[in-house]
């Protein structure tokens, strides 16, 4: 990383920029491929957990506590 700290905003704005500018638009892209790809995953975990008993009980108390 970087040898010396950041002396105020002006270089951490320089710094990010820099930083960012740096990145290759593949590697963003991948990213957000990737984050839909976890989202799915995490909603079909909701999915299942929600067709059990188990998780029909914890959604209806989780309703009648708010």
């Amino acid at each position: 990383m970087y040898q010396k700290p950041v002396q105020d905003i002006d270089d951490l704005k320089r710094r990010l920029t820099t930083a960012w500018l740096g990145i290759h638009q593949q590697v963003i892209e991948q990213a957000i491929d990737q984050w839909r790809e976890r989202l799915r995953a995490c909603v079909k975990q909701v999915e299942d957990i929600l067709n059990t008993r188990s998780g029909r009980l914890l959604l209806c108390f989780a309703f009648i506590s708010n």
